[in-house]
């Protein structure tokens, strides 16, 4: 077990708000700070408060993962950078995994369903009448 990773990942998710802006700037770029809002709230299916979302904005450009910019009108735009860029495909691999380990335990509690693999009374505890 390489033990540096497992403590990118504690860090990774000590702010939640944080892995859900990455995740969705890499998802559609470049937005507005409305857009942001708007897709992180929904992809969390829990409203972001303005003021969380200026915050972890914040954080995220002095850590270098996100950049501001100009949208044609003029208003500034989110965007990720290369380092935001990384840390994207990382969230990405590690919601693949963990849907591939929770894939296999459904697929396991079907069978025990089915009766596959199931011990030799069925599975199941005894009937109490």
């Amino acid at each position: 077990m390489d033990f540096a990773i497992l403590r990118d990942i504690e860090k990774m998710f000590a702010r939640r708000w944080d892995v859900f802006v990455v995740a969705c700037l890499s998802e559609q770029k470049p937005l507005r700070f409305s857009q942001l809002a708007h897709v992180v709230s929904e992809h969390s299916r829990t409203r972001i408060a303005d003021s969380t979302l200026n915050r972890v904005k914040d954080r995220l450009i002095r850590a270098g993962l996100v950049v501001q910019g100009a949208h044609d009108d003029g208003h500034p735009t989110y965007s990720l950078t290369g380092a935001g860029e990384t840390q994207a495909r990382f969230i990405r691999a590690l919601t693949e995994a963990v849907n591939g380990v929770s894939d296999i335990e459904r697929d396991d509690d079907r069978e025990r369903v089915d009766g596959k693999d199931a011990s030799a009374d069925g599975g199941f505890p005894p009937r109490t009448a």
